[in-house]
């Protein structure tokens, strides 16, 4: 029995440090990853949940400043091509049909 008490510590030390995780990984959490709310258009809303959500990381969704245009990339080598993929996306499509400058935000 006595053995099973350093056991229960080394368990309780391993909960404590991932209740601190969780907890500093909720800290970082940036009102960016927030902002799918302010999508407007159904279709952009419909990307985001569907198709977007399911693709492979790493991942970025671009949505215009009026939040009626939107971009999106995955699949790529890195973060920031998926981010520069999909701003590039969104730009053109609100350059088509207005809506302003686009933003990332969220990316995966």
């Amino acid at each position: 029995m006595g053995a099973s008490r350093p056991f229960r510590g080394v368990f309780i030390v391993k909960i404590i440090g991932i209740l601190i995780c969780s907890l500093l990984a909720l800290a970082s959490f940036d009102a960016a990853q927030a902002a799918p709310a302010s999508i407007k258009r159904q279709q952009c809303q419909n990307f985001f949940d569907g198709q977007y959500k399911g693709a492979r990381r790493p991942k970025a969704f671009a949505l215009s400043a009026d939040g009626m245009r939107c971009g999106a990339a995955w699949g790529h080598l890195s973060k920031q091509v998926s981010q520069k993929e999909a701003l590039r996306y969104c730009t053109s499509e609100a350059k088509k049909h207005g809506g302003g400058k686009c933003k990332v935000i969220d990316i995966q």
